[in-house]
């Protein structure tokens, strides 16, 4: 077991070596490896490595590294990451689809009434509370 495979072990993430093009270099045709997924991100949301690394507070140099396979990412990184851009950490990981980039909202029983009271109103008074909402009549 290589170094990467046993820091990958101790993160309880598994292993999923990426192929080698004709130069040996990776080819990063593994779409459920931190890589793979760290790129594919950069592209959904439109943003350079670079600034993302300075606004997680990662050295751009580490985040090169973990974007071609040559290292991977700590948990802590993944975590500030997830938490910056509001992806799935388990998405990161490789542990959901590729469509599955967004987590699930989870809403709380305060939220889930709120919504079961509004379903309630007549329209013209759903309406109403929008707008009241909206234009910050309620604070």
């Amino acid at each position: 077991m290589d170094s990467k495979e046993q820091l990958l072990k101790e993160e309880g993430i598994k292993y999923a070596p990426l192929q080698e093009n004709e130069k040996g270099q990776a080819a990063f045709t593994n779409p459920n490896s931190v890589a793979f997924r760290l790129r594919r991100l950069l592209e959904i949301k439109g943003i350079k490595g670079v600034d993302l690394a300075k606004a997680v507070g990662i050295p751009y140099g580490s985040f090169c590294q973990w974007t071609s396979a040559r290292n991977i990412p700590r948990q802590k990184a993944l975590v500030a990451i997830a938490l910056y851009t509001g992806v799935d950490i388990l998405w990161l990981l490789g542990k959901k689809p590729l469509e599955d980039i967004y987590p699930e909202p989870n809403p709380n029983d305060e939220e889930n009434e709120l919504l079961e009271l509004y379903r309630k109103l007549p329209r013209d008074k759903q309406q109403l509370f929008v707008m009241m909402l909206r234009t910050g009549f309620l604070k």
